[in-house]
């Protein structure tokens, strides 16, 4: 383990989104006295990557410190984390995702993928790929790119176990 590293604002603001103020792990409502702290999940304070953080009450943060050789629990954190992701981002930009790590690229709606190039997960390599209707100004279809942070993501996270329904 290196030096800790602080944590960005906006990683830090990505994390509270995911969360709201509830601990994914128990359920509890932060509230005074048992406040949502930011855990490392792989327990090194040196990687304060998005995919490396999740925000949980000071119980479960404590319990996760105090057992931190238990693979079980370790899992457990990183399954939690991977749905969180999913229910943040939304099955499908996960599956836009997943594919484009797979094919390098993908096509998909603006919509599909919303937040990933925001994220620089993904960038747009070409726009308005095909359109549908009379709006021809409007994108309906444009092909993303993996980045280097998108792959980063789908390996960390596990992701492409989620998109087969796998667990591991």
């Amino acid at each position: 383990m290196g030096k800790r590293k602080e944590i960005s604002d906006h990683i830090n603001s990505m994390l509270v989104r995911e969360v709201g103020n509830r601990c994914p792990l128990c359920g509890n409502f932060e509230r005074t006295g048992n406040e949502l702290t930011n855990h490392h999940i792989n327990h090194d304070s040196s990687c304060s990557v998005y995919w490396n953080l999740i925000r949980i009450c000071q119980i479960c943060h404590a319990d996760l410190t105090k057992h931190r050789n238990d693979g079980i629990r370790e899992r457990r954190i990183r399954l939690v984390k991977r749905k969180l992701f999913r229910d943040y981002y939304g099955p499908e930009a996960c599956k836009a995702l997943v594919l484009a790590y797979d094919n390098k690229k993908v096509t998909a709606t603006p919509i599909t993928a919303l937040e990933l190039p925001q994220e620089e997960y993904v960038h747009i390599s070409k726009k308005n790929v095909f359109t549908v209707g009379a709006a021809t100004n409007i994108s309906t279809f444009d092909t993303y790119e993996i980045t280097v942070g998108g792959k980063e993501i789908v390996e960390q996270l596990g992701l492409k176990n989620m998109i087969l329904g796998k667990h591991a």
